[in-house]
């Protein structure tokens, strides 16, 4: 049996608790870009592929994949319309969230139905805000 060593698990709890307070921190800020490319929506004439909750639960990382690639036909659609200073912010901060490997099974971005912007931006917002909820409950005691 394993000896309890409380100096490693002040060091493990506390790397924890940074990854999980950066991730939190990194979820809140996409969706409050993907809610300002949501204020102008009105104005965008495209459509765009659009993955939905399930799929990211099924294959979160080719599902933020997706998203970051067509934010980026997103704010090349928008033109001058938005502020020039969100313009990468989405698409990085969706790139940090990108980090796990997965299956082979995962659909390709083309895979999925194309939707106007307005319901590409409400599912990505959808869906950051599970990843918000899952990613940031209050870890249990055990």
């Amino acid at each position: 049996m394993m000896e309890y060593n409380s100096t490693h698990c002040r060091i493990n709890i506390s790397t924890q608790l940074h990854y999980f307070l950066t991730v939190c921190f990194y979820v809140y800020m996409i969706c409050v870009v993907a809610c300002y490319f949501l204020s102008y929506q009105e104005s965008f004439d495209c459509r765009l592929y659009t993955p939905t909750l399930a799929d990211y639960q099924k294959c979160p990382t080719s599902t933020l994949i997706c998203f970051e690639k067509e934010v980026n036909v997103l704010v090349l659609e928008s033109g001058n319309k938005s502020s020039p200073i969100y313009k990468p912010k989405l698409s990085i901060r969706l790139k940090s969230l990108i980090k796990q490997k997965e299956g082979a099974n995962c659909p390709d971005c083309e895979a999925h139905r194309e939707r106007t912007a307005k319901d590409f931006l409400t599912t990505l917002q959808t869906i950051l805000e599970w990843m918000n909820d899952q990613g940031c409950r209050k870890p249990s005691s055990h």
